[in-house]
């Protein structure tokens, strides 16, 4: 059985990995967006290489465009999957008696940009605190629908997507277990405004 400490340290460290993958997958969607958005403005722009700055590698816009419905999908499930793990130690701080009142957002040394945008109190009205838990199922439904929406452009221009039947496929891969996690942290988090409300 672990003890506090130990914890309290697998609380942190989940919440920390939360944190780094949400803020590379907001990266990972900004440089897709671009992309994606050049390779619609003219094909041609598939041919070009993008200069990775401090590391000196070029890589070939059209090999980022056709692997970005993957990277976005990987970068949810890493992201739900550190959401999981936080909340199982959650879970377990909370059943030892020097922790049962604990707090989550004064034990989450990690608060990422969607923590800080929707922080609330108990003093906040009710509504706003039921908008702020749709907040992480919100943000991580819009960054995949974002790569079907990639995934399709990509499947619809085979002349530019060299290898469209596997950028369909592993995107198809991954895509199941996301949308089944989504699925769940949406029940989660509708449950939990009905328990606020009832």
């Amino acid at each position: 059985m672990e003890n506090d400490e130990a914890l309290l340290s697998r609380f942190e460290a989940t919440s920390r990995a939360q944190s780094r993958y949400l803020y590379l997958l907001a990266v990972a969607l900004v440089l897709f967006l671009v992309i994606d958005s050049n390779v619609q403005k003219d094909l041609g722009n598939a041919d070009r290489s993008i200069n990775v700055p401090g590391m000196g590698i070029d890589l070939e816009t059209r090999v980022l465009w056709q692997a970005s419905p993957t990277v976005i999908g990987v970068l949810i499930m890493a992201i739900l999957g550190a959401l999981q793990a936080a909340t199982s130690a959650w879970e377990a701080i909370r059943t030892r008696p020097a922790l049962k009142d604990a707090v989550w957002e004064h034990m989450d040394t990690a608060p990422n940009l969607i923590d800080f945008a929707v922080f609330t109190t108990r003093k906040t009205p009710r509504v706003a605190r039921c908008l702020a838990l749709l907040a992480y199922p919100a943000f991580l439904t819009i960054a995949w629908l974002e790569s079907l929406r990639i995934a399709q452009r990509v499947a619809r221009n085979p002349q530019v997507a060299l290898h469209s039947g596997l950028v369909i496929a592993s995107f198809t891969l991954v895509s199941i277990p996301v949308v089944w996690r989504l699925l769940l942290l949406w029940t989660k988090k509708l449950k939990a405004i009905r328990d606020l409300w009832c």
